[in-house]
């Protein structure tokens, strides 16, 4: 016996960082420059200067590879991320910014 299977995916809205990053010398991660007050990257807890160096385990080396981790999510998932903050690492759980 054969039964069909339907299967409606929503693709959902790609997720973004909520402010603005740039390079980090040597490929070492993507350094905060702006966190928006008013999105979640702010809530999460992220500072000027804190460097991100992954997002869900997938390694950040540059502001395009964590637009990259970022789009492969959408938007209102949380995610961990870890970042050096004064050459501390910590983790911090972000739920991704549209």
């Amino acid at each position: 016996m054969t039964v069909p299977l339907d299967v409606n995916i929503t693709p959902g809205t790609p997720g973004a960082f909520g402010g603005y990053v740039s390079n980090v010398p040597g490929g070492g991660g993507a350094r905060v420059r702006f966190v928006d007050p008013d999105l979640n990257a702010a809530a999460a807890g992220f500072l000027v200067q804190d460097v991100i160096t992954s997002v869900d385990g997938q390694p950040v080396t540059s502001p395009a590879s964590l637009n990259a981790a970022l789009a492969s999510k959408r938007a209102g998932a949380t995610v961990a991320v870890d970042i050096r903050r004064n050459n501390t690492p910590m983790t911090l759980q972000y739920t991704i910014d549209q």
